[in-house]
């Protein structure tokens, strides 16, 4: 019941702000990852340690373009 919550929050935030494509893959990155907690642990914070956006974004990056030059 609390993902469908979250889903509807986040639909209504994207629709209301006109969000870029950017910022749609910050909430779907954070929403997963609080699914994530919500499914293991029953909070929706369970990793201090867990990664930004930005930081996820930056190693994903880095890790294609280090696959691409393998190619």
């Amino acid at each position: 019941m609390k993902w469908k919550g979250v889903a509807i929050c986040l639909v209504s935030f994207i629709a209301l702000s006109g969000c870029t494509v950017a910022q749609l893959k910050r909430g779907a990155y954070g929403a997963a990852y609080q699914k994530q907690c919500i499914d293991r642990e029953g909070t929706t914070d369970c990793d201090p340690a867990h990664k930004s956006y930005e930081e996820y974004d930056r190693e994903r990056e880095e890790f294609l373009n280090r696959e691409d030059k393998r190619d």
